[in-house]
C-alpha cells in the first residue's frame, strides 16, 4: 500500500505544486500534508511546505519544513537552498549565510547559489563579499540579469555609480521589461546630476513597488499644455519627498490654470499656507469627490512632473518655499530663548529608521557629541520619536545638553515642526525629513551626507538646486564620518564666531 502510495506522491506534489503557483495556499497545503503522512521522508514534500509557508507567513512551520527537508536529504544542494530562503524571511542572513556556504560545498558551478549568496552578503552589508559572489554567478552564467543588476548595486553603494550605469543597463540588454533594472539607473543617472535621463526613467518606480499609485479617474498627464487646464498633483513616498517636490509647485501655477494639492493629512495645513495660488486638500481613501470630477483635466504624482517641466532651479522659485506659522514660531523661538538665553540655537537630528538605508545614513549621537560640546550653542533635539533615556545618557557621560520639545510631534503635525525649526538659528541633520523641512523653510542648513546619499542630493558640491541655503558635508570614504564631523567642527566654530 506504502509502496502505491510513494509512487503517486511525486505526481501529487505536482498537483500542489500548480495549486501554490495560483495562489490556492490553502489547497496545496493540503496537498502537501497527505503526501507528507503517506510518505514522511519526501524531501521535496518539506521543501515545498516551507515555500508554501512562507507565504502564508507561518514562519515557525516553514523553518520546521526546510529543516526536515535537509534533514532528509543532507546532499542535495536544493534543500539548503529552501533553507536559507526560509531563514532569509526570517531575519536570520548570519544562519542563511552558513547554509548557503554549505550549498556551494555540494555544488560550487551553481550561478544560483552565488547569486543567493551575494544577496545575502549585501543584506549583512558585506559589500565587497557580495560583489565577488555576483561576480562568480555571472562568470558561469554571463546573461545572468539579476546578478548584472543587483551587481550594479552593490558597486553603486561603493561609490562606483559610472560602472553601476553599464551594469543596470546591460541587464536591461538581457532583460527589457526588467523595471527595478531602469529605477536603479533612473536613481543612478539623477546622482549623477543626469536629471533628464533619469527622470524620464522615474516612474519605473511604481512598477517595483517604491512609489504607489493614487487613482482619481482622469487622465495622467505627460507634458500636455496646462494653460486653462486643471491639475491635481498627489503626494507620495515619504514626508520628505513630499517637501521636495513641492518645488515644482510656483512653477505648475505659472504654466497652468489651477493647481491642486493632494497632500499627507500631517503636511495639508502647512502647504495651505505656503501655497494660497494652489488648492490644498488633506488625502482621504477614497480620494475627496472634487479630485474625481470632469472638473480635473489631468492627474500626476508629484515625482513624475519633473521629466515633462525640467529640474530645479525653476524660473518662479522662491526662499522660502514653505512658511510656518508665525503666532507658533514665535512662540518657540521665546520658548528656545528661554532655554539658552544668546546663544547659538542649533536644531539637531541624527538617525534614520528607513529600513534600507537607515543604518548608512545615521550618524551615532556619541560620536556627534565630539563636535556638540561649545558653550556658545544651544542644542534642540529634532528627532522624531522621543529619546528621553538617550539624550540623557549623552548629558551624563558628557555633560551635553540637548532640548527636546515634547510639543512637537512631527509624526503626527508637520505644520507645528516646521514652525519649531523655523524658530532655530541653525540646523544640523542627515538626510531626513528635518533636512527637507529645514531647506525648504529657507533655514542655514548642513546635511551630512553618506558616501552615496539620495538621488537628490547628487553625488558631489557642498549645494543643491533644491534648497538654496543648504550646505552639504559628504563622506570620502564608505561609511566613515570623521572627515564630515571634522568639517562640521570647523564650519561650526566659524559660525560661532561670526555670531560673537
Amino acid at each position: 500500500m506504502i509502496k502505491s502510495v510513494e509512487v503517486k506522491a511525486p505526481q501529487a506534489l505536482e498537483v500542489a505544486l500548480r495549486h501554490f503557483r495560483k495562489g490556492n495556499l490553502l489547497k496545496a497545503t493540503q496537498t502537501i500534508e497527505r503526501i507528507i503522512e503517506s510518505v514522511p521522508d519526501f524531501a521535496d514534500a518539506h521543501r515545498l511546505l516551507a515555500q508554501v509557508s512562507i507565504q502564508k507567513k507561518d514562519h515557525t512551520r516553514a523553518l520546521r519544513a526546510a529543516r526536515n527537508a535537509v534533514s532528509l536529504s543532507p546532499d542535495r544542494a536544493v534543500c539548503y537552498l529552501t533553507l536559507a530562503s526560509t531563514l532569509e524571511n526570517v531575519g536570520e542572513h548570519q544562519e542563511a549565510e552558513t547554509i548557503l556556504l554549505r550549498a556551494l560545498e555540494i555544488e560550487d558551478n551553481d550561478a544560483e547559489i552565488y547569486f543567493m549568496l551575494g544577496n545575502n552578503y549585501k543584506i549583512q552589508g558585506k559589500l565587497n563579499d557580495a560583489e565577488h559572489a555576483y561576480r562568480a554567478a555571472i562568470n558561469l552564467q554571463p546573461k545572468f540579469s539579476s546578478s548584472l543588476k543587483n551587481l550594479g548595486t552593490v558597486l553603486r553603494e561603493q561609490g562606483s555609480l559610472i560602472k553601476a550605469l553599464d551594469l543596470y543597463q546591460k541587464a536591461q540588454a538581457i532583460d527589457p521589461g526588467d523595471h527595478e533594472a531602469h529605477w536603479n539607473e533612473s536613481l543612478t543617472l539623477l546622482s549623477l546630476g543626469r536629471d533628464a535621463d533619469g527622470w524620464e526613467k522615474f516612474d519605473h518606480g511604481f512598477a517595483v513597488g517604491v512609489r504607489q499609485p493614487r487613482e482619481f479617474g482622469r487622465p495622467k498627464w505627460r507634458g500636455e499644455r496646462l494653460q486653462d487646464k486643471t491639475i491635481v498633483v498627489y503626494a507620495e513616498q515619504g514626508a520628505g519627498e513630499h517637501i521636495l517636490y513641492t518645488n515644482a509647485v510656483p512653477h505648475l501655477v505659472a504654466i497652468s490654470g489651477r493647481v491642486v494639492i493632494e497632500s499627507s493629512r500631517r503636511m495639508s495645513r502647512l502647504l495651505d499656507r505656503s501655497f494660497p495660488e494652489a488648492v490644498v486638500y488633506a488625502r482621504g481613501d477614497p480620494p475627496h469627490p472634487d479630485l474625481c470630477t470632469d472638473a480635473i483635466d489631468y492627474q500626476t504624482a508629484a515625482g513624475s512632473v519633473f521629466q515633462y517641466i525640467g529640474h530645479p532651479p525653476f524660473p518662479e522659485a522662491r526662499t522660502p518655499l514653505l512658511v510656518p506659522d508665525p503666532d507658533l514660531t514665535q512662540q518657540k523661538r521665546q520658548r528656545y530663548e528661554d532655554t539658552y538665553p544668546g546663544k547659538l540655537k542649533v536644531g539637531l537630528s541624527w538617525q534614520s529608521t528607513n529600513v534600507e538605508v537607515g543604518k548608512q545614513k545615521s550618524v551615532d549621537l556619541s560620536v556627534l557629541a565630539s563636535i556638540l560640546n561649545k558653550p556658545e550653542i544651544g542644542l534642540v533635539s529634532l528627532q522624531y520619536g522621543k529619546r528621553i533615556e538617550e539624550l540623557s545618557a549623552l548629558q551624563n557621560e558628557t555633560g551635553i545638553q540637548v532640548y527636546e520639545d515634547y510639543s512637537v510631534d512631527q509624526l503626527r503635525n508637520l505644520d507645528a515642526f516646521a514652525a519649531q525649526v523655523s524658530a532655530l538659528d541653525l540646523i544640523i541633520t542627515i538626510s531626513n525629513t528635518t533636512a527637507h523641512m529645514a531647506g525648504a523653510l529657507g533655514k542655514e542648513t548642513w546635511v551630512m551626507l553618506p558616501l552615496v546619499p539620495h538621488y537628490y542630493w547628487h553625488c558631489e558640491g557642498d549645494s543643491t538646486p533644491w534648497y538654496p541655503t543648504v550646505r552639504v558635508f559628504r563622506q570620502q570614504t564608505l561609511g566613515d564620518w570623521k572627515q564630515v564631523l571634522a568639517a562640521v567642527d570647523r564650519a561650526l566654530s566659524y559660525r560661532i564666531s561670526c555670531n560673537d
